[in-house]
């Protein structure tokens, strides 16, 4: 399939939307599993309804953006766009193994050894994006997703451009959306117009508190796990952290250096993707195999998290029981329906992942699996 808009015939007619195929949602979307009518090709498809808040040019400049991407290993890949007067909508590369932390919370344990696999599919991504000039600008763990459920075969794609933007040379930019826990020091500094300077080297610092906590299942600037978001916000904006203490004792000192260098204040001091790409860490072909000591205290991090980052365990677990129910036709006009339908004591995924969003201050959508 070819990257396309302005399609005759609308969305549905082309495919099948599963029943009960919900993969996540956000505040003005919701993101589909289906099945390319004529070759069974499986995608997931992001509808953005007409009826909520839209704002065109910036779903208009998010295609434009994506177009701009040669297919990659490590990118989701945008198929095609449909728009009718009831639903915009983008036709993506489905990735079946889920988030990034899913995973490493599914396998209960993993290794220094894994956690070098994935950052290098990160970084890669993260080159072809800075090499065109383009900076992600919501760098975080739901928009990581697995090409398979076992780990190893599985590698990262990265998702969800929404935030996204071509950037020349520095400039000015509008920060509203942006993730204030993986957010770089230099997005937080704004000016008086509500604006930040920002280049590649933001989404750089994000992978660093992203490689972080998957090495010790702590964040960087709450390490106790005790504060609320302005402590938070501060803490980055100070830029220390450490990493000390019996969680750091097996991890290997590449690894650490990594680490330092990638959330180092000074963005033009900052390692930048491909020199990561060429660190001593990722070369090393020696790394334990043996589980890491955080590893498996993910999962209360994950719960911590949910707690005050938003990051929704109970959409994660509502996610795993919609894919387990049998694929079945579905009409568009009834997902945009039942998928509003937020009622009930039972959090269903809608409801969990609208509330993940609530407390992160995010205006992009968070989904489950964050396909855009």
């Amino acid at each position: 399939m070819g990257a396309c808009s302005g399609h005759a015939l609308a969305m549905e007619d082309a495919y099948t939307l599963e029943q009960n195929g919900l993969i996540g949602c956000g505040a003005h979307s919701k993101v589909l599993r289906a099945t390319h009518k004529t070759t069974g090709e499986k995608v997931a498809v992001k509808l953005l309804f007409a009826s909520t808040t839209l704002d065109r040019s910036a779903w208009e400049a998010q295609v434009r953006l994506m177009k701009q991407l040669d297919p990659h290993p490590n990118i989701i890949r945008l198929f095609e766009t449909y728009e009718t007067e009831e639903y915009v909508c983008l036709v993506m590369e489905l990735a079946d193994g889920g988030e990034l932390f899913q995973m490493l919370v599914r396998d209960g344990a993993y290794s220094e050894a894994i956690a070098q696999q994935y950052v290098r599919d990160i970084l890669t991504a993260l080159q072809y994006l800075h090499e065109k000039g383009i900076v992600h600008r919501d760098l975080k763990p739901e928009n990581l997703l697995l090409t398979s459920k076992h780990a190893g075969r599985a590698h990262v794609k990265l998702a969800d451009f929404s935030m996204a933007a071509i950037v020349t040379s520095k400039r000015l930019a509008a920060k509203g959306g942006l993730t204030w826990a993986y957010c770089a020091p230099e997005l937080l500094d704004d000016d008086d117009d509500g604006s930040a300077t920002y280049d590649g080297k933001s989404d750089m610092w994000s992978l660093g508190v992203i490689l972080y906590i998957i090495l010790s299942a702590v964040h960087p600037f709450d390490p106790d796990g005790r504060h609320g978001k302005d402590n938070i916000v501060a803490a980055i904006r100070h830029g220390e952290f450490h990493m000390d203490g019996e969680v750091w004792r097996d991890i290997s000192d590449e690894a650490k250096d990594l680490v330092q260098k990638l959330l180092t204040k000074d963005p033009a001091a900052r390692i930048s993707a491909a020199d990561a790409l060429g660190h001593p860490w990722l070369s090393k072909d020696d790394l334990s195999s043996l589980p890491l000591q955080c590893s498996l205290n993910l999962t209360a991090y994950l719960k911590a998290m949910h707690r005050r980052f938003r990051v929704s365990v109970i959409a994660t677990m509502a996610a795993a029981r919609l894919a387990s129910v049998k694929a079945a036709p579905v009409d568009v006009r009834d997902v945009h329906v039942a998928a509003d339908d937020e009622s009930g004591d039972e959090p269903n995924a809608a409801a969990a992942l609208t509330e993940s969003t609530s407390q992160a201050s995010v205006s992009a959508e968070t989904t489950t699996h964050a396909q855009s």
